[in-house]
């Protein structure tokens, strides 16, 4: 949701239709995995999540 936001205020987007971008998580403080796009949610839920807080995820939009 936050990317299709991101996406529609973004002038340049309007320009290149599909936008590619990454997705990291943090696992611990300080860092940051990029994940690999064919992972779901539980998976990365199992591999990572090991503390009882939230798993961190950002993304950012690459530039072409």
């Amino acid at each position: 949701m936050r990317l299709t936001l991101d996406n529609m205020e973004s002038e340049a987007s309007h320009n290149l239709g599909l936008v590619n971008f990454c997705i990291y998580i943090a696992p611990s403080p300080g860092q940051l995995v990029v994940l690999s796009g064919s992972q779901t949610m539980r998976q990365v839920h199992d591999k990572y999540w090991k503390l009882n807080k939230p798993l961190e995820m950002y993304y950012s939009i690459k530039k072409t």
